[in-house]
């Protein structure tokens, strides 16, 4: 009770609110501890002419001095600077927009592994905004990340609008885009369970990898339109950017990441956002197919390779062998089916095969493993038999995915034949590009198939 006359006697009803609020709607007790113990602080804060000239009509503004206190990498801090509202440290070099289906996953790969940055993708962290902010805090305040950036792909999350308002909006917007209809393509077209990742990642050679081809074919998807999950995860971009109020935006869109041009548009990027430039070497990342059939899901396999199982290992010419169930890894030679490995593990895809499948996959041993591998000609051999009769299928596997996925004329027909889909999109487009139809019309002017969707009316 004491702290309400306080704040009665020291505050206008607004700014005591701020407070009242805040409590309410905290469960930490560190907070709860901080408030009673810097009240007086806080309170001055309040009062101050900065305080009004800055925030006045923020809708969360800090109830503490952010510029004068004391921020270290912890939860507690973490935690406690969330309560008060502190804006996220400004470490970060710029915000990446990215509606589902833009190629993300690929453009955070190449921003993580050739610009020296670390920016996580946002799918990966929970889906709450708090959380997100916390996890955030303690990587923008480690001394040990230079460079880093936050990326944003969805709107359905509690909070979220707290967290926009606690980013820096003088920070580059990056906003990833790509012709609408493709974004469709990818959302409806591809078997989306396949990311639960429903198999067993570990095998011998006596296991029938066939197993693992089931996994990788496509199954024809019914279109299924749910407005809700196109608006969450799809049609963001407006609605982040009424709020953030970005200053700097720079629209890339998902052509300019093809493996002929990505290396000169992240040169450009890195120059913009003042980062690591693209060393030269790092070309061959360009080659890798983010989304080649379902290889993207698929990784991490790993393979225990044991000189015992030799003679059970499973053949094309022997597919009725005795499975051997009980794996022994302590003893066995491990390789890893991945893209990318670092560290003393050494990539032999290409002893086992020469195709571009070797893009988009790596077969990586640690080099003292190889070692043991290459001293026992027999069980080597048979290792790479056996390993170029599973990458001969995969390679077949996901051709054929690419074959039989759904295509962009496919859509449009659908779309053209939809009198209540046609006009749904028709609304969504004209909001969703209201500010890149202004400020990049060119962009907008290079989508075929958008254009072709907007002969329709």
């Amino acid at each position: 009770m004491q702290i309400l006359q306080t704040l009665k006697e020291k505050l206008d009803p607004k700014n005591a609110n701020l407070i009242l609020n805040a409590l309410k709607n905290s469960n930490n007790e560190n907070f709860f501890k901080f408030v009673l113990e810097h009240i007086d602080i806080i309170i001055n804060w309040l009062n101050s002419n900065e305080f009004k000239e800055k925030y006045l009509n923020h809708p969360y503004p800090p109830l503490i001095n952010p510029e004068f206190i004391d921020i270290d990498a912890s939860e507690y801090c973490a935690h406690l600077s969330w309560d008060l509202n502190i804006p996220l440290s400004k470490k970060y070099k710029f915000i990446y927009i990215s509606p589902h289906g833009v190629g993300a996953a690929a453009f955070l790969r190449y921003v993580n592994e050739t610009l020296n940055t670390l920016c996580f993708p946002s799918w990966i962290l929970e889906n709450n905004a708090k959380s997100r902010y916390c996890f955030l805090h303690t990587y923008l305040n480690n001394p040990n990340f230079i460079n880093q950036g936050i990326n944003i792909s969805d709107l359905n999350m509690e909070n979220l609008e707290k967290f926009l308002y606690l980013l820096d909006n003088s920070v580059p917007c990056i906003i990833g885009v790509r012709d609408p209809i493709g974004i469709l393509k990818h959302c409806f077209g591809r078997n989306w369970d396949k990311a639960q990742r429903n198999y067993e990642p570990e095998f011998n050679l006596t296991y029938d990898w066939h197993s693992y081809i089931d996994f990788l074919t496509h199954k024809k998807q019914k279109i299924k339109w749910d407005f809700k999950d196109l608006e969450n995860n799809v049609f963001i971009i407006q609605k982040l950017i009424k709020i953030l109020d970005p200053k700097n935006i720079t629209y890339v869109d998902m052509s300019e990441f093809s493996e002929e041009k990505a290396f000169d548009t992240l040169s450009k990027l890195a120059k913009n956002l003042s980062l690591t430039p693209p060393h030269i070497n790092k070309k061959n990342i360009f080659k890798t197919k983010e989304f080649r059939g379902y290889l993207r899901y698929l990784f991490p396999l790993k393979l225990y390779v044991n000189e015992n199982d030799l003679k059970n290992i499973y053949t094309l010419n022997f597919p009725n062998n005795l499975k051997n169930y009980n794996i022994n890894t302590k003893e066995s030679i491990l390789i890893i089916f991945n893209r990318f490995m670092d560290g003393e593990f050494i990539n032999i895809i290409e002893d086992i095969i020469q195709n571009d499948l070797c893009d988009n996959i790596g077969i990586f041993i640690h080099k003292n493993d190889l070692l043991k591998l290459y001293q026992n000609e027999k069980l080597y051999q048979a290792v790479k038999n056996y390993l170029k009769e599973f990458l001969d299928a995969i390679r077949i596997v996901i051709d054929q995915t690419e074959k039989d996925m759904l295509t962009e004329i496919e859509l449009l027909e659908y779309i053209k034949n939809n009198q209540e889909i046609k006009n749904y999109l028709k609304n969504a487009f004209d909001y969703e590009f209201e500010h890149i139809n202004k400020y990049r019309p060119d962009i907008v002017d290079s989508w075929k198939y958008y254009k072709e969707f907007q002969s329709y009316f």
